[in-house]
């Protein structure tokens, strides 16, 4: 439901993060270089403040803006049991690699979760490997499947033109969205950051030659386009 989606974009909402970094370490990503560790505050501590905004600002729309809200499982189960009498509604980000069940998505849902924004990335297996994404095609199928049959919307983050990059894997990524029909596709145009593991070794992704000018380093641009900052072998 369109409405749905928009209401978080409509009706006041406040974003929120209840922990920092990841453990994961996708060769895309610079997280790991970033936050040394993962530090999560504590479930009493986020609750306090969800209360605190909904007494002085009325909010009862949140983003959560953690890499991975359910990165710790017995934790964030603490969290929803905590915030489902609250009555409050909310969007997270999440990825693909848990492979969770219906029921599981059901106890978000219960707790408010309404929409989920997931690091799809790519549809071919091949390419997530090169990413050192530790999940796969089938596993993004399960993921999205019971989300929604959970009663939560899929948002989509792909990632276009990482080295390795064909028109066979675009092609795959392509019928892998028309399949599983999200509620929203975003792509994002591959960009090397600094401190990621492409940036700080090319060669070993057959990048021969990277343009230093980080203005250009942009996933989207001021006119609404990626550039394309890197050549390949």
């Amino acid at each position: 439901n369109l409405d749905d989606l928009l209401r978080f974009d409509i009706e006041p909402s406040i974003s929120l993060i209840t922990q920092r970094g990841c453990p994961f370490s996708c060769y895309f990503c610079a997280n790991d270089r970033l936050f040394d560790r993962l530090r999560q505050r504590s479930v009493e501590k986020v609750v306090e403040e969800i209360r605190h905004l909904i007494a002085t600002h009325n909010c009862r729309n949140f983003y959560f803006h953690d890499n991975i809200i359910s990165i710790k499982l017995p934790r964030f189960h603490q969290l929803l049991d905590q915030i489902t009498p609250l009555g409050v509604e909310w969007f997270a980000y999440d990825d693909c690699r848990a492979e969770y069940s219906v029921e599981e998505y059901r106890h978000w849902y219960e707790a408010g979760c309404r929409v989920i924004f997931l690091g799809v990335e790519s549809g071919s297996d091949r390419l997530l490997k090169l990413m050192n994404k530790k999940q796969t095609k089938e596993k993004i199928r399960i993921t999205i499947r019971n989300m929604e049959a959970a009663g939560i919307e899929a948002r989509c983050a792909l990632l276009f033109g990482y080295p390795g990059e064909t028109r066979e894997t675009w092609e795959e990524t392509r019928q892998l969205v028309e399949e599983l029909h999200p509620a929203q596709v975003f792509v994002n145009y591959f960009v090397p950051f600094v401190g990621t593991d492409v940036f700080e070794r090319p060669q070993d992704f057959g990048i021969t030659e990277m343009d230093k000018e980080f203005d250009n380093h942009a996933l989207i641009n001021k006119d609404g386009y990626g550039i394309g900052t890197f050549s390949t072998d």
